[in-house]
C-alpha cells in the first residue's frame, strides 16, 4: 500500500487525503511564497548589457542601500529545503496529532455516554424520589393536620370543662356567700340570745348536789349490808379494779366501805356515759359527741369563735329530741353495772326504777353542760402517781372528805366528781378554773394529819360534815385550805 492510502486509512479515509495536502500547503506557507516571489538576482554593471536593469536605479541613495542591506540578509537567511523530508515528517506529526485527537474522541465519548447513561438512571430515578418525597410529606402534612385536629377538638373539652367548672365554681360561691350571710346573722342573733339567756350556773350546781344526794340515798337504801363479792362476774371486777389499787374484796369487807365504793362506781359510769362529753347524748350515734369537742379545740380558731359555736351548738342541740334507743340501751348498762353490787333480790324493780331516775338526771345536768355560758365541766381525774393507797390503811373504815381533785396524795378512790367552771357567764376567761362543788374522796385511816386520830364510830359523822373544808377564792379563782 502506498504512503498515501495509508494515509487516507489513519485519517478514517475519505478526502482525507487531500485534507492532509492542503494541511501541509498551509502548514509551510514559506515554501510556497518562495516559489511564487523568487529571490531577486543581483547584476554588475559588467555583466551583460541585455540583463535586466536594477529596480534601484534612479531611487536615492539611502533606499538603495537599505534594499540592498535586505537583499542580502535574504540571501543570507535561505537555506537548502528538502520538500520531501518535511512534508514526511509534518505528516507523521500531524497523524500522530490526529490519533490522539481520536483516543480523546473516543474517551469523550465513552465518558459522555457513561455520563450519559448514568444521568439518564437518575433523572429516571428522581421523579420516584420526587414522588416518594412528596408522598411522605403528603402523609407528614396529614398526620400534622390529624394532630392539630386532636389539639384544637382538645382545647375545645378543655375551654368547655374550664366554662362548666367555672359556672360550678361561681354557682357554688354564690351558695357559699348566702350560706356566710345567713351564717352572719344566725350568729348575731345567737349572741344577742346569748345575752338574754339566763343564768343557768346556779341551777346546774343545785342540779349536781341533787344527783350526788340522790345516788348517796341509793347506796344507803340498797347497799345496807357487806356485798359478797364472789358473785360479781368478771367484767365488773374488772371495772371497778380502775376506781383504786385495793381489791374490791378489801371494800366489800364492811357496809360503809361497800357504799362508798358502789357510790363510787356509780359516777365513774356516769361520767363515762354522759357527763365527760355532754353532746354524746344528742343524735342517734356517738359521732356528734366526737366531732363537736374536736371542732372546740380546733388551734385556728380564736377563743371568741369557739364559744360561740359552742354556745350555738347547745341552743341547737337543747331543741333536738333525744333518741330513746340511745336512752334506753344506756339504761340497760347502767343497770348492768351497777345492779349487781346491790344486796337486794326481791326489790329488783325498785333498785332499776331508782337507777333510771339517777340517769335521768344525769341526762339532764349533760343539757345544761351543753348550754351553760360559763363553760362549767365535770372532773374525775387523779395524777397517776397520787393514785396510790396509804400504807397506814387498816382496812377497818374510811372517811370521804371534799376537795378539789389534783394533788391528792394518799387518796384511795374518788367517790364524787367535782364541778368546775372555766369561764365567766359574760363570757371572760379565767387564769384558773373556779371549783363550784368540790370532789368528794375517800381517805384511809390515818393518811391525813387532822383525821389522824379519828375513831371509828364517827365515819358516819364525816360524810355530813367533812373535817376539812375549802374555800373559793372568786378573784384568783384558786382552792384555799382552811
Amino acid at each position: 500500500m502506498s504512503p498515501k492510502r495509508k494515509r487516507e486509512v489513519c485519517i478514517d479515509g475519505g478526502d482525507s487525503g487531500r485534507q492532509t495536502h492542503s494541511s501541509k500547503r498551509a502548514a509551510n506557507p514559506r515554501e510556497e511564497n518562495t516559489q511564487a516571489n523568487p529571490s531577486p538576482v543581483t547584476v554588475h554593471p559588467s555583466h551583460d548589457q541585455s540583463a535586466p536593469l536594477d529596480p534601484t536605479d534612479g531611487l536615492p541613495d539611502a533606499v538603495t542601500n537599505t534594499a540592498v542591506e535586505a537583499t542580502h540578509r535574504l540571501e543570507l537567511s535561505q537555506v537548502p529545503y528538502d520538500e520531501q523530508v518535511d512534508h514526511n515528517t509534518r505528516i507523521r506529526e500531524l497523524e500522530r496529532r490526529l490519533c490522539l485527537l481520536e483516543n480523546e474522541r473516543n474517551e469523550s465519548r465513552s465518558v459522555v455516554s457513561d455520563s450519559t447513561t448514568n444521568d439518564q438512571e437518575e433523572l429516571e430515578k428522581k421523579p420516584d424520589v420526587a414522588r416518594s418525597q412528596l408522598k411522605a410529606t403528603e402523609d407528614n402534612l396529614q398526620a400534622e393536620q390529624d394532630r392539630l385536629e386532636a389539639v384544637k377538638s382538645e382545647l375545645e373539652s378543655i375551654r368547655t370543662r374550664w366554662a362548666e367548672e367555672l359556672q360550678g365554681m361561681v354557682t357554688n360561691l354564690e351558695s357559699e356567700k348566702a350560706r356566710c350571710d345567713q351564717l352572719a346573722q344566725d350568729i348575731k342573733r345567737v349572741g344577742i340570745a346569748k345575752d338574754a339567756v339566763p343564768n343557768l350556773d346556779g341551777n346546774l350546781k343545785d342540779k349536781f348536789r341533787a344527783l350526788r344526794s340522790t345516788v348517796r340515798r341509793f347506796t344507803r337504801t340498797y347497799c345496807d349490808r357487806k356485798i359478797l363479792n364472789w358473785f360479781i362476774c368478771g367484767n365488773l371486777v374488772k371495772g371497778l379494779a380502775t376506781l383504786s389499787n385495793i381489791a374490791v374484796g378489801s371494800f366489800f369487807e364492811s357496809e360503809l366501805h361497800a357504799q362508798y365504793f358502789v357510790e363510787s362506781h356509780i359516777w365513774r359510769v356516769l361520767y363515762q356515759m354522759v357527763l365527760v362529753n355532754p353532746y354524746v347524748i344528742w343524735g342517734k350515734s356517738e359521732l356528734i359527741g366526737q366531732v363537736i369537742p374536736s371542732i372546740f379545740t380546733y388551734s385556728e380558731a380564736s377563743f371568741q369563735t369557739k364559744e360561740i359555736w359552742r354556745f350555738m351548738t347547745g341552743q341547737v342541740l337543747i331543741q333536738t329530741r333525744l333518741a330513746p334507743e340511745k336512752l334506753k340501751n344506756w339504761a340497760d348498762e347502767f343497770i348492768g353495772e351497777v345492779a349487781p353490787l346491790t344486796n337486794s333480790t326481791s326489790e329488783r324493780k325498785h333498785v332499776e326504777a331508782h337507777l333510771k331516775a339517777i340517769l335521768n338526771e344525769a341526762v339532764e345536768i349533760a343539757k345544761i353542760l351543753c348550754q351553760t355560758r360559763a363553760r362549767c365541766h365535770v372532773i374525775r381525774k387523779l395524777d397517776v402517781a397520787a393514785n396510790t393507797v396509804t400504807p397506814r390503811y387498816d382496812k377497818k373504815w374510811m372517811e370521804i372528805i371534799e376537795r378539789g381533785v389534783g394533788g391528792t396524795d394518799d387518796v384511795d378512790f374518788i367517790v364524787s366528781p367535782a364541778l368546775i367552771q372555766r369561764m365567766h357567764p359574760d363570757g371572760d376567761g379565767y387564769d384558773s378554773v373556779i371549783i363550784l362543788v368540790k370532789a368528794e374522796v375517800c381517805f384511809g385511816q390515818g393518811s391525813h394529819p387532822a383525821i389522824s386520830n379519828s375513831l371509828p364510830n364517827k365515819a358516819q359523822q364525816a360524810v355530813s360534815k367533812p373535817r376539812i373544808t375549802h374555800t373559793v377564792n372568786k378573784s384568783s379563782g384558786g382552792v384555799k385550805e382552811e
